[in-house]
């Protein structure tokens, strides 16, 4: 899978000083250590000079082999040029190979070039979820934090409930790092180690598992507050709500579990991993985040678990005026 590289020049591609251009700009790039070989327009044969390539594109008639090239590596005034590499595509040399390619100085000639192939969509696609999974983390953050402030009138749980699940994700994630991309268990779950793991899978099991994290988050916090309006005591409060939601939470996470199971037997690397990873996500949170670390911290804060500032619990009130003749947690 070689680096396919578009180059824009001045003029036809066969005149100078776009051939002049060419020539030196492949020549650069075959002296890259990473470069095995370049094939383009200047580059058919290493016997061939500068003169001999001008004078053969000044008498393409007269020359088969560069009618033939011409009608190969010139498109619409594009020139085509391939790069074959040495390092795997996968491999972060082969990435750096093209972004190195991308910043090289342009010759006299060339306007501007454009860099494609397996390593350079790497490349443009890490950059694209740099750029854009902040937002989408910060929005589904934000939303989530609002619609339980909503439900249960307090900014303290929908900001416990975000720290939760993100304690949770970054087991999840430590976990597929150690066993997708160190290798660990691959004789195991039989696959391949690839060396990294896909920005794909990542999106994927985060949206998913903190979706299912703040699913199990309103079975018991919901539960919790029913209790805690009946009781007006927090510890019994705490103890209710685990009582009458972990049945839930543990037959709902056990379901999505043999599911998830299923799955991580494919032989696609990428339905594996994000099977593994949704399925560690949800061991993790049912057990060790929703039945222990989230109980304790409901415990340990009292009720300081249903502080808010007093304008956002006018905001509260008056959108659940049913709740008006209940008492307050």
């Amino acid at each position: 899978m070689p680096l396919v590289v578009a180059i824009h020049t001045r003029g036809g591609a066969q005149q100078d000083p776009a051939l002049s251009g060419l020539y030196a700009l492949a020549h650069e790039i075959e002296a890259m250590p990473e470069v095995d070989r370049v094939v383009g327009l200047t580059r058919v044969d290493p016997a061939l000079s500068l003169e001999d390539y001008r004078l053969m594109y000044r008498y393409p008639a007269d020359f088969p082999l560069a009618a033939a090239t011409l009608d190969l590596f010139v498109r619409d005034g594009v020139s085509l040029m391939f790069v074959h590499y040495l390092p795997p595509p996968n491999s972060d040399a082969a990435r750096a190979l093209a972004q190195r390619i991308r910043a090289l100085p342009l010759p006299e000639g060339i306007e501007r070039l454009h860099v494609a192939g397996f390593p350079a969509d790497q490349v443009d696609y890490m950059q694209a979820l740099k750029r854009g999974v902040p937002w989408v983390i910060a929005a589904i953050v934000a939303v989530v934090f609002a619609l339980l402030f909503l439900m249960l009138g307090s900014v303290v749980l929908p900001f416990k409930a975000v720290v939760a699940n993100l304690l949770s994700l970054s087991a999840t994630f430590g976990a597929l790092v150690w066993i997708f991309q160190d290798g660990h268990l691959a004789d195991l779950l039989g696959f391949t180690p690839q060396g990294q793991m896909d920005g794909t899978v990542m999106v994927l099991i985060f949206a998913t598992a903190f979706s299912l994290a703040i699913d199990y988050e309103v079975f018991l916090l919901s539960r919790v507050k029913e209790a805690c309006r009946s009781t007006r005591d927090n510890t019994e409060a705490v103890a209710l709500g685990i009582q009458r939601s972990g049945p839930i939470i543990t037959s709902a996470a056990l379901l999505i579990g043999l599911v998830l199971a299923s799955f991580a037997t494919a032989d696609a690397v990428f339905m594996k991993a994000t099977a593994v990873g949704l399925l560690i996500s949800v061991v993790v949170d049912a057990t060790v985040v929703r039945m222990l670390l989230v109980p304790a911290t409901l415990r340990l804060l009292g009720r300081w678990n249903w502080w808010a500032p007093r304008p956002l619990m006018v905001i509260y009130r008056a959108l659940n005026r049913d709740e008006r003749r209940s008492p307050q947690p």
